[in-house]
């Protein structure tokens, strides 16, 4: 494998410093009454501009998809194979249809009567080419399920509606309908039909409004909530429900019905336990029908793989139906059967608005599922055949021809799958298939639907058996997720589970809700990792995953995988305190007890030993570059001069934001200013405050390493002006110049004080020590040896450098904003430099909106790790040379 190498040379970029390498572009501010103004002009020219004749024209198309395609429509190319799939696709939905409206408890005809509304409406409206829109078998249980359980309490507590259930049935009155007449356990055949007509003819209306709303909302988006992994868990636990509703008509038997939790274990124990009173004849006709149905479409159909598949299922009602009528299969073997199928369409008829508020609820799930499953197979298909589908135009199509087939007794519908993977297989080209398949079902409504009536209903069951082989082949599926992701595989288990064991409305709300918490839960506890730099590249991976990743000495790279917000703010502290090994808390207690320590022993020691000269202790931050700080501690040894210091102090400054030209303008003046008071006293020591130093220039740190015999420096004096000076063992204040060459030929250090406020920090002045470029050479009477101060570097911890990989950090909130500032502060307390790398602009704006760097100097920002590690290492350089040159001074 040839690999290309790329030799890059670039500065090493904060984001101060890139912002001003590249400058950003800046809108013209403007005042309020300009950007109303400016909104105002806008939104009048957005409204002319879409009242136009071709905008118009658009929406007409873009509501009605056929006015754009059928002029385009191929007829010698396309018409025969749509004709030919639209028969097909009939002759399955007609069967499918009339078992779909059993399982909504309704007449089978109305079956018919939502498939003809479906198939018409939507081959106006849609915008999938393949898509077929029919009773679906989930949709109709969930149907069912709101029919048996709203009719089941409005027929036994609640009688409002009988007046107007009369007007609608003349022939039920209201005695009957009675709670004393009715038993106290009521079965589904127990509630009148008119009553389950009514509940799910408004299911359909509200489904079908509720789908418009959304369409017209351009809420299509809300779908990207049900995972895949959720559906299928549903629809399979959903496939058990549908099965087990069919056994009465395969068995023959009178199963109750249940209600509450464990419903479908209660099912399955009350047929267990009636499985000695079942119809022989219905299990013949049941066990043959199902038996010809898989043969035809598993070895023949589907191993042939014919274009135009045997429609089994038609002609099996067919034949069942004319076995029937010739042998009488009520009168002589008490065979159920369809009886009076209506011929007609029936007049249209608004739905029961009385029951609406007991309907919502339903009809919310089942518009969503609805619209789930629709838009679902239709993508799928599209993805196939190379065309786009509009979500929120799908909304409106399928919500259309809900609310219209609820005003012709129809029940809710979607998206089927067997029919639109039988359109696509058979090669239907547009939806004048829907339009071919919705003549076949209206012939059948006007004058081929009386020839129906002796129809076994167990056929019709066996149908709805056999087309759910699809979804019961799912429960190996779990086994595939467990090795795939374990994530996935609990919510299926989850969604499996809790519509077998409640119910399919409550099982579904407990799968999305669980689905949620898993995000939730993935968002709250995301993985942290420490990142290493991979060999001669500038490149940085995981330590874990990649053995060649090398950490560098004295720096942590720490990386959250997912956003920072108020959910997970306190396991990305935890998880970058565990992974970087520093803990501000932990740390500044041990050092406080170390402090108390030292004073202790200092105190045993004076006491022991008299008046000896005492150590106090300062911190000193030293910088090679003048670009970022780091913390250390030094050590100096008391003094005798003729001029002291009185109440010694350093103010603060941000080192960040002194650029090396300054800092070579500070450091050229030779010397350490001061707006102290200063005062002459014969001895004095420097007392213990926390500093913040920066380094000399580069040229002085390479000086640094060329000294063979450092100098100490002996005495401190100040000039007129109040400036202080160093001067050497036996030399007077006018040699103080020599001595400054030498020392800062070894090291230069900017002292200044710490303070709890960074707006201290900016606006305090830096104290600079000098920087003389001359060489040792130039001295030769300068003192080999001086014994006056000792300088003593102490590491407070092996990282001295975190840097922050913001790379997968897109979104912040107010509370994310302040744990990073809260985790700057605290390490910068243990002397530890936090650094922000590879921020997107995005992240970086919402920073700025929250205050962030008011706190943070921005060239703590870096444009890559790499930026922000090659800084660290220059700093690391220089403080090796400080250390290096307190181990000769010892010496």
């Amino acid at each position: 494998m040839v690999v290309q190498n790329f030799n890059v040379e670039r500065p090493a970029y904060n984001q101060a410093a890139f912002d001003e390498r590249h400058p950003k572009s800046v809108k013209q501010p403007q005042t309020r009454l300009q950007r109303l103004q400016k909104a105002a002009a806008s939104a009048g020219k957005h409204v002319s501009s879409k009242f136009t004749r071709k905008n118009l024209a658009r929406a007409a198309t873009g509501l009605f998809p056929i006015i754009r395609w059928l002029p385009k429509y191929k007829v010698r190319q396309y018409l025969l194979t749509d004709i030919v799939a639209g028969l097909t696709v009939a002759v399955l939905m007609v069967p499918q249809g009339l078992g779909y409206a059993q399982i909504v408890s309704v007449p089978p005809i109305h079956g018919l009567y939502t498939t003809f509304f479906s198939f018409i409406i939507y081959s106006f409206m849609g915008t999938s080419k393949h898509l077929s829109v029919a009773p679906s078998a989930v949709i109709a249980l969930m149907a069912g399920a709101a029919v048996f359980s709203i009719g089941r309490d409005m027929t036994l507590s609640n009688h409002t509606l009988v007046a107007h259930l009369n007007q609608l049935n003349d022939t039920w009155n209201a005695t009957d309908a009675s709670t004393e007449s009715m038993p106290n356990e009521l079965q589904v055949d127990d509630i009148p039909v008119e009553l389950r007509i009514a509940i799910s003819v408004t299911l359909a209306f509200l489904a079908g409004v509720i789908m418009l709303g959304m369409g017209v909302l351009r809420l299509g988006f809300i779908t990207l909530y049900f995972s895949d992994t959720l559906t299928d868990g549903f629809v399979t636990g959903a496939a058990l429900y549908i099965v087990t509703s069919q056994l009465k008509f395969l068995l023959g038997l009178h199963i109750p019905s249940f209600v509450g939790l464990l419903k479908l274990p209660h099912t399955w124990y009350a047929i267990c336990s009636q499985l000695g009173h079942a119809e022989w004849p219905e299990i013949g006709i049941a066990t043959s029908s199902i038996i010809i149905l898989l043969v035809v479409k598993i070895f023949i159909n589907q191993k042939f793989k014919l274009r135009i598949p045997i429609p089994v299922d038609f002609i099996l009602v067919i034949v069942s139906t004319l076995l029937s009528y010739l042998l009488k299969f009520k009168e002589n073997y008490h065979i159920n059967i369809v009886e009076t199928i209506p011929l007609g369409i029936p007049k249209p008829q608004l739905p029961t608005v009385h029951i609406v508020k007991e309907l919502i609820v339903d009809a919310i799930l089942i518009a969503v599922i609805s619209f789930a499953f629709s838009i679902s197979v239709a993508k799928n298909i599209a993805k196939k055949h190379n065309y786009k589908v509009e979500p929120n135009q799908e909304l409106i199509a399928i919500g259309v021809s809900s609310a219209v087939c609820s005003f012709f007794r129809g029940f809710p519908l979607a998206g089927t799958l067997s029919g639109s993977l039988l359109q696509e297989g058979i090669g239907g080209k547009t939806q004048i298939v829907s339009a071919t398949a919705s003549v076949v079902v209206l012939s059948v409504l006007m004058y081929f639907g009386q020839y129906l009536e002796t129809l076994p209903k167990a056929v019709l069951a066996s149908i709805i058996v056999v087309a759910m082989r699809t979804s019961l082949m799912n429960y190996g599926k779990p086994i595939k997720l467990w090795k795939q992701s374990k994530i996935d595989f609990l919510v299926w288990m989850v969604a499996f589970i809790a519509t077998v064991l409640t119910d399919v409305y409550l099982g579904l709300i407990i799968g999305i809700v669980f689905n949620l918490l898993t995000i939730v839960i993935r968002t709250q506890f995301s993985n942290g990792v420490i990142l290493g730099n991979m060999p001669n590249t500038d490149l940085y991976r995981d330590i874990k995953h990649y053995e060649d990743a090398q950490e560098a000495d004295g720096i942590k790279i720490f990386r959250y995988e997912s956003d920072l917000n108020y959910v997970n703010k306190d396991f990305f502290v935890a998880k970058l305190i565990k992974l970087t090994g520093v803990d501000p808390k932990v740390e500044m207690t041990a050092r406080l007890k170390a402090a108390k320590r030292e004073k202790n022993a200092k105190a045993e020691t004076e006491t022991d030993n008299g008046k000896e000269n005492s150590r106090d202790v300062i911190k000193v931050e030293a910088e090679k570059a003048a670009n970022v700080s780091v913390l250390t501690p030094v050590t100096f040894r008391r003094f005798e001069s003729n001029e002291a210091v009185d109440n010694f102090a350093f103010n603060n400054a941000c080192a960040e934001d002194i650029n090396r030209q300054n800092m070579s303008t500070l450091l050229d003046g030779g010397r350490l200013s001061q707006r102290h008071h200063l005062a002459k006293r014969r001895s004095f020591s420097l007392p213990t405050v926390r500093r913040r130093c920066c380094a000399a220039t580069p040229q002085t740190s390479r000086n640094a390493s060329q000294i063979d015999d450092p100098v100490v420096l002996d005495a401190i004096d100040k000039d007129e002006s109040g400036v202080i000076f160093y001067a050497a063992e036996g030399k007077n204040p006018g040699d103080v110049p020599a001595i400054r060459k030498e020392i800062n030929s070894a090291t230069s250090i900017i002292c200044d004080q710490s303070s709890a406020s960074n707006q201290d920090d900016e606006s305090s002045e830096l104290r600079a020590a000098d920087n003389i470029d001359s060489s040792r050479e130039n001295q030769p009477d300068l003192p080999r040896r001086m014994t006056m101060v000792t300088l003593n570097v102490v590491g407070p911890s092996k990282t001295n450098y975190i840097v922050l990989d913001c790379s997968m950090l897109v979104h912040i909130d107010l509370a994310g904003a302040e744990t990073l500032t809260t985790v700057y502060e605290s390490y910068r307390e243990i002397d530890v430099k936090v650094y922000l790398a590879n921020c997107q602009l995005s992240l970086v704006k919402s920073l700025e909106r929250m205050g962030f760097f008011e706190k943070v100097c921005r060239h703590h920002l870096f444009i890559s790790i790499h930026d922000a590690i090659l800084h660290c290492n220059e700093q690391q350089e220089f403080l090796s040379l400080v250390t290096h040159a307190q181990e000769n001074f010892e010496c």
